[in-house]
This record gives structure tokens, C-alpha cells and sequence, in this order.
């Protein structure tokens, strides 16, 4: 499997899986803060993952909302709030989130937490566990 770009017109389905060894981004195309979204499979075996930077540290959640089950970033693939470095936005209906935990923090699923996938950098690569 292959991550590709992202279509909005297919839901995520966040039970869908990425096995362990998929490679998902180089730590070198992350800044920090930084993050990017990368979808794998079609239809219900579609995953959309976030993988993130922030503070040196990188995670990884699934790439859906807990309020609404759509994906974090806005269209131009921002997840970070501008003034905050350390949390990242829903951009559809504005749910905060620690980058650190996934933890929801304000917004409509407030004490929620996105959905964590494991992850373990090797070989400079962010690669699930």
C-alpha cells in the first residue's frame, strides 16, 4: 500500500487499518510544528492518517474528528492553530487538540481524544508499529 493524495469526496472510515511496517512520511518532510495527512486503500479499507510534529516529539492519530468524523485540516492542510503550536484544529467545526495526546481540549467533543496509531522512527522514516 501506498499513501496518496487526498479525495474528500470518500469518507474516512476510522476502523479501517495501516499494517505495521507502512512506511507513512520521511521525518525530514515534517517541520516542526508540522504534519501531514496520508491516505491508503479505497472505499471501507480507506485510512487517513495524521501523522504530526510538535516540540521534536512525532505521533500519529487517525485523520478523523470524534464530533463529526471528518479530517482535521483545512483544505490547504493546516492542522496547527496559528497561535499555538501545541495544538491542532478541526477545521470543521473548531474542536482543539493536544498534538502531544490527541486529547480534545475545547470544541464540541471536548474529553474526547483522536484516535492514536503507533509509530517508530527508523531509518529517518515515521513508520507504523
Amino acid at each position: 500500500m501506498t499513501g496518496g493524495v487526498k479525495d474528500r469526496s470518500q469518507p474516512v472510515y476510522p476502523f479501517a487499518r495501516v499494517a505495521p511496517g507502512t512506511v507513512l512520511v520521511a521525518v525530514d518532510e515534517l517541520g516542526d510544528p508540522g504534519a501531514v495527512s496520508v491516505v491508503f486503500g479505497e472505499g471501507i479499507m480507506r485510512a487517513d492518517v495524521a501523522v504530526v510534529r510538535s516540540g521534536g516529539r512525532i505521533r500519529a492519530f487517525v485523520n478523523s474528528c470524534p464530533h463529526a468524523g471528518t479530517p482535521l485540516e483545512t483544505f490547504d492542510g493546516r492542522f496547527f492553530d496559528e497561535a499555538d503550536p501545541t495544538i491542532l484544529v478541526c477545521s470543521t467545526h473548531g474542536a482543539r487538540f493536544r498534538a502531544d495526546d490527541g486529547y480534545c481540549v475545547s470544541g464540541p467533543c471536548q474529553g474526547l481524544s483522536l484516535r492514536a496509531v503507533a509509530v517508530r522512527i527508523e531509518d529517518g522514516k515515521v513508520i507504523v508499529a
